[in-house]
């Protein structure tokens, strides 16, 4: 079973995208009893094993144990999966900078004080191209946040926040084709970024 576990947790890591934790998601133990009965079994001993080596680090913290336990208990005991995916992964992030750490400080403070090297930050796709790009080329950054000319030579609304670059780049490449315009020497130049 530790061998296992250790592959699992080699092999997966788990991204958060929620800090409300009344969404994240809980399984009735009576439903997994009926539908995945061996599935249970795994989780109680995963559970079991885990809490041994919490109590162990943190002797006599029964609140602790409480809240680390895989299993939520009250009227009805449900199998935290936020919890299971915690302890079955070599990483854990959230979205952004941000949700990582209200992750780490508010949503789960103590798995993060048992495994801070595996709390990281993922910033969400969206934004990493923009950033990647002005890391990468700063030249062509700052040409993508001018503002480019419209088709009648006035000047457009400046890029919002969230870089439209896909339009912005669309706009651009059409517009060196017009002679009063950036020259392709200009986007060539931008492109290939000077050595140190």
């Amino acid at each position: 079973m530790a061998s296992c576990l250790e592959h699992h947790q080699k092999t997966l890591a788990y991204t958060n995208h929620t800090l409300l934790s009344e969404a994240l998601e809980k399984w009735p133990v009576g439903l997994l009893e009926h539908v995945l009965p061996r599935h249970l079994q795994i989780i109680y001993e995963i559970n079991h094993r885990f809490l041994g080596e919490i109590a162990v680090l943190w002797p006599e913290d029964t609140d602790r144990l409480s809240r680390m336990s895989l299993i939520e208990e009250g009227a009805e005991k449900q199998v935290r999966m936020a919890h299971l995916a915690i302890i079955g992964s070599h990483s854990v992030n959230g979205v952004s900078a941000l949700h990582t750490d209200l992750i780490k400080t508010s949503l789960v403070p103590d798995f993060f004080a048992r495994w801070p090297e595996r709390f990281n930050n993922k910033t969400n796709g969206h934004y990493s191209q923009r950033r990647w790009l002005q890391k990468a080329n700063p030249l062509l950054a700052d040409l993508l946040k001018t503002r480019p000319l419209a088709a009648n030579g006035s000047r457009t609304k400046p890029p919002s926040s969230a870089w439209s670059h896909l339009r912005m780049t669309l706009h651009f490449r059409t517009s060196f084709r017009k002679s009063n315009r950036p020259t392709r020497n200009t986007w060539r130049k931008s492109f290939i970024r000077p050595r140190a």
